[in-house]
C-alpha cells in the first residue's frame, strides 16, 4: 500500500510532501515551540498546563528565541524554570 505524503494542517495549511510540511512547521516556529514547551513541562511536571503557568511558559519562551527555540536549551530552560522547580 502506498503512502500518501501529503496532507492538511490543523489551521489550513496543505502540504504534499516532507519539505513542504517542514516548512510549514518553520513558518510556525514560535507557535510551534509553545507547543513543545507546555507539552514538555506537563510531562516532567506531571501535570497539566494551567493558566497560572501561562507566565512561566512566556518566560521560558522569551529565553528560547535568540537561540531559535533549540531543543537541548528548550529542556534546559525547563528543568531551570520556576514552575518545574516547584513542583
Amino acid at each position: 500500500m502506498p503512502i500518501a505524503p501529503g496532507g492538511q494542517l490543523p489551521d489550513g495549511g496543505e502540504f504534499a510532501n516532507l519539505d513542504d510540511l517542514k516548512q510549514l512547521l518553520l513558518d510556525h516556529d514560535e507557535r510551534l515551540a509553545e507547543e513543545l514547551v507546555e507539552s514538555l513541562l506537563a510531562y516532567g511536571m506531571g501535570r497539566n498546563i494551567e493558566f497560572s503557568d501561562t507566565e512561566a511558559v512566556e518566560a521560558i519562551l522569551a529565553q528560547l528565541k535568540p537561540d531559535q527555540f533549540r531543543l537541548r536549551a528548550m529542556i534546559r530552560e525547563i528543568a531551570a524554570s520556576r514552575v518545574f522547580r516547584s513542583k
